[in-house]
């Protein structure tokens, strides 16, 4: 019943939902694992539908999702929103520079995050952004792709950030 469910989301803290991209409509939606309910949580205007999320994570209270949003105008967006669909705001945007959510923090309070801007600038990013203002703090610039996003988090107290970097374009060395 789930085979349209891609991996662009997670499975909630509490294990009751998975976040993915509903690919005929390229809304955020989730998935209710005990029922088999699938439900879209964004629905753009009209003059926005032009964009698509591609990746989303949870809160640790599975109360919130942040996901990546390409706009009509060719813009990257990071948006944050409730489960039930409200207080859907944009945290951040950008015009060069690709954010992919990667992990929230266990306090809520921080989103780590990807700065892809490889094509343009040849370098990668890895920051925070304050789930208060969307104030970024940037934690490591790379000059290469060398850090993937699904080997990078926070350690369960949210006191550190652990990430597997490859030494060397193209090396296996790590």
């Amino acid at each position: 019943e789930g085979e349209d469910i891609d991996v662009s989301g997670e499975v909630s803290p509490d294990g009751r939902y998975i976040s993915y991209t509903d690919w005929t409509t390229e809304d955020l939606a989730i998935y209710e694992i005990a029922t088999g309910k699938k439900r879209r949580l964004t629905s753009p205007t009209e003059e926005e539908r032009h964009g698509r999320v591609l990746r989303s994570i949870w809160s640790s209270d599975s109360q919130r999702i942040a996901c990546n949003w390409h706009n009509k105008d060719n813009f990257r967006d990071l948006r944050i929103i409730g489960l039930d669909g409200s207080k859907h705001r944009v945290l951040y945007r950008d015009k060069d520079v690709f954010p992919l959510p990667v992990d929230w923090s266990p306090d809520g309070k921080h989103i780590l995050a990807i700065f892809d801007n490889y094509y343009k600038d040849k370098v990668r990013q890895v920051g925070l952004i304050s789930v208060a203002d969307g104030a970024v703090s940037i934690l490591e610039t790379f000059k290469s792709r060398a850090v993937y996003y699904l080997y990078l988090g926070f350690s369960a107290d949210g006191r550190y950030i652990a990430y597997d970097y490859q030494q060397k374009e193209g090396s296996q060395d790590r």
